[in-house]
């Protein structure tokens, strides 16, 4: 009867105190990996494992440490006043559960607390720092999700430098934030040395030329990284700056180039056997034929060269031929040409007009008759080289006509 007593006391009390209750309480994984325990009747949790659940050893635990669980079944401990973790049983507790070696040397004794030292974070920014170093070696990514990081870095002591959820969620967080920030400036800090690179390969491209088009440039270069790195547009507009400024300078420099060869030209006129102010322009062409400087210039650019020559040296000769009967025959040449430019504007010289069907309509005029009763070039000579100059004209207009039409999108056909 006295045993039913106590029997009946006892369950009065447990009634009592649900929390007392070892079958009220479940053991539960949180979503960062700790252990919390959940009563089932009063509806409660904690993170401190219940009395009613404790062993032997841990009901004899007189220490500050807590000892916890991490969602693989690891063990580690935490001490609430120093907020230290660590995975290692503290000594306090091997000596009160026997397992400390009472024979170590004070050597030894040292050296573990130096190393518990170490493992210390004694400020809150120290925790933060630490939790997040563990997040850069770990090689967390800025694209992954809480979840996916916390795979790769919940067995690191590190992580429990910080230990609420919440810290741990908010500085991985910042983290993120941190590492996308730095990520869109390291991108475009690639972008624009990728344009810098364009620019470099374009001006040691050996292949480029002022009629390379974008598409050539595309079809060359489209595996290089840095061709990757960029947009279709602002490759063609790098491309397009490139070429305007690239035309600009081959023009510039081909001016340059131009007055020292139109120099050199003239100074083979004047020591050339073969060629004199009398020559005729095909005669001077089949001379040079071969020079370098001459081929280098254009037909235009040749043909003035010669003209700005013949003018110089017949000025230097002046001094030496009659002035009156020298003016008098280049008066006559320039009457001619005049006369030819006239019937030319006139539409009564084309580039397929003959030589014969025009001499017979200027025989009886004074131009033709005072420039054949002299030396020099003849009127034949004199309509040679106008419709050569027409021709050149033709040719030019023809060409501006096109690129015209391209541009306004029409066809010439």
């Amino acid at each position: 009867q006295e045993c039913c007593s106590k029997r009946s006391c006892l369950s009065y009390c447990l009634m009592a105190d649900p929390a007392k209750d070892a079958s009220n309480w479940t053991e539960h994984t949180h979503s960062d990996g700790r252990r919390y325990y959940y009563n089932k009747v009063t509806k409660a949790s904690s993170w401190d494992k219940p009395e009613c659940l404790k062993n032997a050893d841990e009901k004899l635990n007189t220490t500050s440490w807590k000892e916890y669980k991490t969602a693989d079944g690891r063990d580690y401990y935490y001490n609430p006043i120093t907020k230290q973790s660590v995975w290692d049983m503290p000594i306090e507790l091997k000596r009160l559960r026997g397992l400390a070696k009472e024979d170590e040397s004070d050597d030894e004794k040292d050296k573990k607390k130096e190393e518990e030292k170490k493992e210390e974070w004694k400020t809150p920014e120290d925790r933060r720092n630490a939790f997040r170093e563990l997040l850069e070696d770990k090689g967390v990514k800025s694209s992954m999700k809480w979840e996916e990081a916390l795979k790769l870095i919940q067995d690191d002591r590190r992580f429990g430098a910080l230990t609420a959820a919440g810290e741990r969620k908010q500085a991985f967080a910042e983290y993120i934030t941190q590492t996308k920030k730095r990520e869109k400036e390291e991108e475009r800090e690639k972008r624009k040395r990728a344009k810098d690179d364009f620019i470099e390969a374009l001006q040691t491209w050996k292949d480029l030329k002022l009629t390379t088009r974008y598409k050539d440039t595309a079809e060359h270069f489209y595996n290089e990284e840095w061709f990757k790195l960029l947009e279709e547009d602002e490759r063609v507009e790098v491309f397009d700056d490139f070429m305007d400024e690239h035309e600009q300078k081959a023009k510039e420099d081909r001016r340059k180039q131009r007055k020292e060869y139109v120099e050199k030209v003239k100074e083979t006129y004047a020591n050339h056997e073969k060629i004199s102010v009398l020559s005729r322009w095909r005669d001077v062409q089949d001379a040079l034929r071969d020079n370098e400087h001459f081929k280098w210039l254009s037909k235009l650019e040749a043909l003035t060269s010669w003209e700005e020559w013949v003018l110089e040296t017949e000025k230097s000769e002046l001094k030496e031929k009659t002035k009156s009967k020298y003016r008098t025959e280049r008066k006559n040449r320039d009457a001619f040409r005049d006369l030819l430019r006239q019937h030319g504007d006139e539409g009564k010289i084309t580039s397929s007009t003959f030589w014969g069907d025009y001499a017979e309509k200027v025989v009886k005029d004074s131009r033709y008759i005072a420039l054949i009763s002299q030396p020099g070039s003849t009127p034949h000579d004199l309509f040679d080289d106008y419709q050569e100059e027409l021709h050149d004209k033709y040719n030019q207009d023809k060409n501006k006509l096109k690129k015209l039409a391209k541009s306004k999108g029409l066809v010439i056909t």
